[in-house]
């Protein structure tokens, strides 16, 4: 786009609005049922597989410290899988809602502005502003390390368990 407009994805995370540039998302699915993970940080709301691989989701209103909802069934979560896997540890974002795509036009955020560190720029919608998260900033370098290790042990527990399309196959 010539103009400096670009697409971006509309978050309803906790009470906030957020923004998120779609060339940074993989894929947007709604939440699989989560299985629970004992001695992860309270950001860690579970794991799910997805093609084999083991994927830790973390709840993005916990991780910004942002109010939750009473949410009451009102709202899907929708599970966000970004392209880059370095930027959040091959992991899968958890947010209460993604509410469309819009166009706007990236406006620059002073870093010291940052809102909780994570906000690259705000985008500009007409009169509205909202901020835009930068996932490589989400988490720190050794969050990112952490989960990346804790990601590794469950796939190698994962691989010992055979899939009950190996049982058919081995059936036939």
């Amino acid at each position: 786009m010539s103009d400096g407009s670009a697409s971006f994805l509309m978050l309803a995370v906790g009470s906030a609005t957020l923004a998120l540039a779609l060339t940074d998302i993989a894929e947007v699915l709604p939440t699989p049922r989560l299985a629970p993970v004992t001695s992860m940080p309270f950001v860690v709301r579970g794991v799910f597989m997805l093609g084999g691989k083991s994927k830790v989701v973390i709840d993005l209103a916990r991780l910004l410290d942002l109010a939750e909802i009473d949410q009451n069934g009102l709202f899907h979560h929708h599970i966000l899988l970004p392209r880059n896997a370095e930027d959040v540890a091959d992991a899968a974002i958890l947010v209460r809602r993604a509410t469309g795509t819009r166009t706007g036009v990236i406006c620059p955020q002073p870093e010291e502005e940052s809102f909780n560190g994570c906000v690259a720029a705000n985008v500009s919608f007409g009169d509205d502003l909202i901020p835009l998260l930068s996932l490589a900033r989400l988490l720190t370098a050794l969050e990112r390390q952490r989960l990346g290790e804790f990601s590794q042990r469950a796939a190698a527990r994962a691989s010992g368990w055979p899939s009950a399309l190996d049982e058919s196959a081995d059936e036939g």
